[in-house]
């Protein structure tokens, strides 16, 4: 199982204390380092993650939600 990582570096972090999403992708695979998705969790927003379709698969090997 693949795990996602905020992306190094102050470019894709823009926001207040924390991401607020508007720096385009900023979470990237743990594994081959593609990005993934975005991450909103400013101080001012609620905390969201968004996964960008086109770059992740969905795994039915590994126990999910019943």
């Amino acid at each position: 199982m693949a795990t996602a990582a905020a992306r190094p570096g102050p470019s894709r972090r823009a926001g207040r204390c924390r991401p607020d999403g508007s720096a385009a992708p900023n979470l990237m695979c743990g594994s081959c380092e593609a990005e993934v998705g975005i991450e909103i969790s400013d101080c001012w927003t609620e905390f969201d993650v968004r996964l960008l379709l086109a770059e992740v698969a969905q795994d039915d090997s590994v126990g999910g939600l019943a």
